[in-house]
């Protein structure tokens, strides 16, 4: 997700919010993972599971490209942009 300066108001959450879409979870470069959701239990089991993900995908990408999972038609595994 692309990051911008500005001022970090309730426009600026419901714009973020807006970026997110049906998604939970954001990683900022540089920034860090943002989490949404109705509590903090929640919200550490969905930062625990994108970090097992993450550890996942690390794995796979040292032995080749990995292969996007479908779901719902919209591919969840962004490759293009991993090696920055």
């Amino acid at each position: 997700m692309p990051f911008w300066a500005g001022a970090r108001d309730e426009a600026f959450a419901l714009d973020m919010l807006q970026v997110m879409g049906d998604r939970d979870a954001v990683i900022w470069r540089n920034h860090g993972l943002v989490v949404v959701a109705d509590s903090i239990e929640l919200a550490v089991d969905k930062t625990i599971g994108v970090e097992f993900n993450a550890q996942v995908l690390f794995i796979a990408l040292q032995v080749g490209q990995p292969q996007g999972l479908r779901y719902g038609g919209d591919s969840r595994i962004l490759t293009s942009d991993l090696g920055d």
